[in-house]
């Protein structure tokens, strides 16, 4: 697995998709607190490229996929 996050365009995209990123983090961790702590990747080892929501220190440590890929956007 190879996260890398988003490009700008990418997160455009999602935001125009899915509204405020802060609380699409929000609702994807089920929590407000540590919210600057993740941002948002996608898998380049993957074909279909899903989304997630890791943390920005170490992406693979702790990610939550959040239900959409790159193609969806």
């Amino acid at each position: 697995m190879k996260l890398v996050k988003l490009t700008q365009m990418e997160e455009d995209k999602l935001r125009t998709k899915k509204g405020d990123l802060e609380k699409l983090k929000a609702k994807v961790l089920n929590s407000r607190l540590n919210l600057a702590d993740y941002e948002i990747y996608k898998d380049l080892s993957n074909p279909s490229k899903p989304i997630y929501l890791a943390l920005k220190h170490n992406p693979n440590l702790h990610k939550k996929e959040i239900g959409l890929s790159v193609e969806q956007l």
